[in-house]
Order: C-alpha cells, then structure tokens, then sequence
C-alpha cells in the first residue's frame, strides 16, 4: 500500500494512480478524484472527493468512524477512517457534505447512511406537494391574559414532506388584530391588545382566521380556517392540565437494564476460544517473592520478589473488578489463585499470563523486571494498563485480534485494555532551550481499569454486580484528568456532573453508548501551547500536533478527550449538567434532568420518559424526532414551556427553540 502526504490545495486523480493507497491531508484545501482502478483510505484531513459519476451509482456504509464507499458492484474506492468536520463529495449530478454523527452514524446531505450493509443512495424528486393544515384547529384566550405582543395564543400544526418555513393570514383579520410567525404562533398585535380580541365584554367574542401554510419550494396550502374564542377572566387556569399529562410519561428505573450475556455481539470478541474461565466467584491472589519450582525456566529468567510499588495498582483493580462483576478476591500471602511475578521480558513485551486452567500456573501473570518504582505504575502510564491487561487473561479474557476477532473500528484500548492498538493516550511536553525547541511524548491517559467492551466481556463470563452504586451517585470528568471513564451503577439516581469545564461536551446518557467530555482539539492545544511557549515556535509546534491528532495507530495520538466517557450496558443515569461549552446531549429512555449551563447546546430528547430541562445561558435548541402536529405545548405561567407527545412529556426553561421533524418553533 502506497501512503501519500499531500500539501495544501493539491489535487490527486487516482485514474492516474491505480492501486492501493493511504492519503494522508494537510490544514489546507486538498483535493481527489475517485477511481475504479484504485483503492484509497482517506485520513480525515482530505476536504473534498470528486465521483465521476451519478450519487445513484454508489453505495455507501458506516463501520464504527469509518465510511467506505464502493460501486454498484462491491468495488472498494474510498474508505474515510473518520471524519473530525464535513467534508465534499461532488458527484457527476449533485454535490453533497458528507458528516460522521456518531459511533456508526453518518449523513450524506440529508440522508442517513446504512450501518448494516452497503446502501445506495438515491436523488430525492422535486418538490411539489403543498404543506396540509391540520383541520379544525381552535384557540381560546382568557381576556386580559395577553399583556404583550410576544404571547402566544396558540400555534397552528401543518405538515408538510419537507418543511413548514411559513404561515400567513389570508383572511378574517380585517381589523388587524393578529399576527403570525413563520412557526405558526399566533400572537395579538397592539391593535388586539386594546381591542375585542382580548376584552370578552366587547363583541365579537369568536373570530374565525384563514390561514395558508408555505413551504421551501414554493408550495402553499389551501386556505384553512382556525378558530379564536375569547373567553370570560373566571380565574387563573396556569397549564396545569398539559404539565400533568407531561407527568404522567414519567419512567424511572430503580436498578438495570439488560445486562451483558455470553457471546454477545462485540463482547464475545474478547472471550477466549475454548471458554478457559474460573469455575467460582471466589477467587485468591498471591505476589511471588521466590519462583515457584513447577515453573518452566523460561517463567523464570530474571526473577525478582514482587515490586512493592506494583502491589496497590493490582490490589487496585481487583477492588475495580468487583465493583462492576460478581467476583471477590482475596489477597493471601502465598499459593494464591492468581500469583504475580516479576522477570525478564525481550522483544518489545512487557508482560503475559496464562487463562485459568487446573494446572498450578493457570491464572497467573508475569509483568516486566524493569518496572519497579511508584513512577512506573502511576495511573496512566502503559505499565499500569500492562497490569490490567494481565489481569484480564487472568480471568479468561483473549487479545481484541484473535479468536472472535473485534471489528476495527473498535480495536484500540479507547474500548478494550486487551488491544495493542494504542488511542488517544500522549501528552506533547515542548522545551524551550534559548532559541531552540524540542518535543517529547508523554504517556499519561492510558486506561487504569477495565474500559466498556472489558466490563461488558467479563459480566458476561461472571455476571454483573447489582448491588454497586444502588444510591444517588455523581460522576464527573473533565480535560485535565486526561483518563477514560467507564461507568457501571447498579440503581439509585445518578448523575454525571461535569458543570465545571468549559470545552464542548456530547454527553449520551443512554447505556452502552460513548460521549466526549470537555473535549480540546489539536488546533486548541497547539494554540495554548504557543501562547505559553512564543509564537515563534509556531509552525514547529503547529506541525507536531498535527502528526499526533490520531485517533489509533502504533504511538496512538495525542489526548482530546473524545470518546473519554462511556455507560456500560444495563447501567442507567438519569442526570446530567454541563458547564459552559457548546454542548449536546442525548437522553435516555428515563425520566432525565439535564441542566446544559452556558453555551449554546442542543439536546435530543427521542428516548421517552419525562424529562425536565434547563437551558441555562447562550441560545438553546431542543430536538425531538416527532413531527409537530403530534405534540402538544403549552407556556407556564412560570414561564415554563411544556411538551407533551406519545411516549413522552419534557418541561423546558431557557430554551430558545424547539425543532420538530416537519418545523421550529421558537419559544424565546
């Protein structure tokens, strides 16, 4: 396979290059041209791929980060290994953005791309379908309830194949006394303030208003008749209705979700091939101080008591593992189940173990002499993750490439600490000698316990713990604790509180799903790195980050915090409050309060449930996949905005804008 490093704004035709390639982009504008007598795997920094023909004569599919895209026929032509922003395809009839959402989630324009096979997609027929408003839609206005222009009286539903993107009042508002918005709100003008629309003692009291819908394309409704009645001040009436029926969706979980089983899709990758596992939750570890005699001589070589300052870190991990499995160790002083060693390694290897078994060495692990000191199993660090490793074929958990062979996208210790293939783990530290600079790399943010994929495997093996974390419990993370956190809760009401930090967040609260918090890109730690360093180290320190903005490889890439925080499956988390990035959250099939502080944030509400948000500071969009004319929504006297559809019930504060799979709506 041939690797190719192109410059700003160069251009490659691969109908001029055939065969294999890798394409690595620079921070400028770079350019290719698909070919079929070529095979091209595309680094995130490649802006723009042009096709030389129709976007029906291709298919596409999302594996994890990566889009492969292929002809009709199967052919492989571009393979992008991830996507930080979107890129260009430009097709023979259409040019679309190409954007990954998510863990297998992407789009291509307006369409979702196919994460179980490869999928064409088709060009979508002009639109000529004229937006349908809802019949027989009435408001009613207690008189005198209307102080200003901005209230709302009501909001007319139409639907529409694309989009609503305007309303107007065709009739029946002769003396000006209402308005509408492009969302369908209905509002009084100063006119219908001081008029009869809002005083039930001056006729008329009822006022019938056509209303015609618009949609992108040009296409209007008929003309569609809403009512407007205007009714006696019998008393406040304050939304209490709406906001019960928004109660009533409420789902609260006490304990877990479904919970890991053997062989299950990704787990079963780490389960070893011939189901070598302890046969009891029970289970004793010892640390060796004189090798034990059945040892073959090569289990010897170099042997040295046990490394004190390796004997917490173990000790550390097994409290971890009970924490989350039904297994309980107990340290003995010799003959242990699990024996720690410590001897000579070559070749590149800094520790094995053997599976359980029912010879003597079954289980036990042998970590590398040369590791002795506190420093070296500091959190963090790859000897501390050799550690956890071990351990985990202690228990019975194989390698991530072998056997069940995990899927690639997924292959790295982002996911798994039994991967060799290193993620996001380094620090870049910059000395500054007189006029010169030198860079070296830090390993400070590999995995110091088991990440989600292991949780998993081992629930799976020894089932799960379901008494940890029954109470109300907080997590939080943020960019200076540089580490990946997985999280197991067996019940109570929980929440992940990160209301501190300041970079974006994409927190996913449903299980078995990642989220990136307090996240910094290569461009935002390069910059803080200047300014501490000088400008004139600039380009130098520019290009660094830039070879190390990686996601996997074999020195893995610089710490961003991207997929940092992940929810094991069958754990539920309630809560949620972010700080003052622009954040986005997704909710969970549970009743959630979700707090997104400062910033300007948007947050998914698809999974059901009742759910109370606050908004905070900056301009807010909360986004349900239900079309408008199905929902409810009603303001609060409080000020509060309540949300009421099938399955689910939401109140909202300091939200700006509400967006519908047919419409917005803005409730500012």
């Amino acid at each position: 396979m041939a690797q190719l490093f192109t410059s700003d704004g160069e251009s490659l035709d691969f109908s001029q290059l055939p065969g294999t390639h890798s394409v690595f982009g620079s921070s400028g504008a770079e350019v290719i041209t698909a070919s079929t007598s070529a095979e091209v795997t595309l680094d995130a920094n490649v802006d723009k791929v042009v096709f030389p023909e129709s976007l029906s004569n291709y298919l596409f599919q999302v594996i994890g980060t990566s889009i492969e895209i292929r002809t009709l026929e199967g052919q492989l032509l571009v393979d992008y290994l991830g996507l930080n922003n979107a890129v260009t395809l430009e097709f023979a009839d259409q040019t679309l953005a190409l954007n990954l959402t998510g863990l297998n989630q992407a789009s291509l324009g307006t369409f979702t791309l196919a994460t179980d096979t490869p999928t064409a997609v088709t060009e979508e027929s002009p639109d000529t379908t004229a937006p349908t408003i809802t019949s027989n839609q009435s408001f009613s206005l207690e008189e005198g309830n209307a102080d200003e222009t901005t209230d709302i009286l009501g909001t007319v539903s139409a639907s529409d194949d694309t989009a609503v993107t305007a309303f107007s009042i065709a009739s029946g508002n002769d003396d000006g006394y209402f308005a509408i918005d492009n969302s369908g709100n209905i509002t009084l003008t100063s006119a219908g303030l001081a008029g009869a629309s809002n005083d039930f003692e001056t006729t008329p009291n009822s006022f019938q208003l056509g209303i015609i819908a618009s949609d992108a394309a040009g296409n209007d409704s008929s003309e569609t008749a809403i009512s407007i009645t205007i009714t006696d001040n019998t008393g406040d009436n304050g939304g209490s209705n709406l906001l019960t029926q928004a109660q009533a969706k409420s789902n609260i979980e006490a304990t877990t979700g479904a919970t890991p089983t053997s062989g299950q899709t990704n787990f079963v990758a780490l389960e070893n091939d011939s189901d070598s596992y302890w046969q009891t939750s029970q289970l004793t570890y010892s640390f060796n101080n004189t090798a034990p005699a059945e040892y073959d001589a090569e289990d010897k070589v170099g042997f040295i008591p046990f490394p004190d300052a390796a004997k917490d870190p173990a000790r550390d991990i097994f409290t971890a593992l009970e924490s989350f499995t039904s297994l309980n160790f107990t340290e003995v002083s010799s003959n242990g189940d699990i024996r720690f060693n410590a001897i000579d390694m070559s070749g590149g290897v800094d520790g094995f173990a053997y599976f359980p078994s029912n010879t003597a060495i079954g289980g036990d692990i042998f970590l590398n002499n040369e590791y002795t000191t506190t420093a070296d199993y500091t959190a963090g660090t790859s000897s501390y993750t050799t550690a956890v490793h071990e351990i985990g074929h202690a228990l019975g958990l194989d390698h991530s490439f072998e056997g069940n062979v995990l899927t690639t996208s997924l292959d790295s210790l982002t996911y798994t600490v039994m991967s060799y293939t290193e993620s996001r783990t380094l620090e870049l530290v910059f000395t500054v000698n007189g006029n010169s600079i030198s860079r070296s790399t830090n390993i400070d943010a590999s995995p110091d316990t088991f990440m989600f994929l292991d949780i998993g495997a081992l629930q799976a093996i020894y089932g799960a713990n379901l008494n940890y974390n029954t109470g109300n419990d907080t997590y939080s993370l943020q960019f200076s604790d540089r580490k990946y956190l997985s999280i197991w809760d067996a019940g109570g009401t929980d929440t992940i509180d990160v209301s501190n930090t300041t970079g974006p967040s994409t927190i996913d609260l449903r299980s078995g799903q990642h989220s990136s918090v307090d996240t910094r890109t290569a461009a935002e730690q390069a910059a803080a790195t200047i300014a501490e360093v000088g400008s004139q180290f600039s380009d130098f320190v520019n290009s660094q980050y830039a070879q190390f903005d990686v996601d996997t490889g074999d020195f893995g890439g610089i710490y961003t915090g991207e997929n940092n925080l992940s929810i094991a499956q069958g754990a539920w988390i309630e809560n949620v409050s972010t700080g003052s990035g622009d954040d986005t959250i997704q909710d969970n099939a549970v009743d959630n309060v979700i707090s997104t502080g400062a910033g300007n944030d948007t947050i998914h509400l698809t999974e059901g449930g009742f759910d109370t948000v606050d908004g905070g500071a900056g301009t807010d969009t909360v986004i349900f996949d239900s079309a408008s004319t199905t929902v409810a929504t009603e303001l609060q006297n409080d000020g509060s905005y309540v949300v009421v559809g099938a399955d689910f019930g939401v109140q909202l504060t300091g939200v700006e804008t509400l967006q519908f799979t047919d419409t917005s709506m803005s409730i500012a």
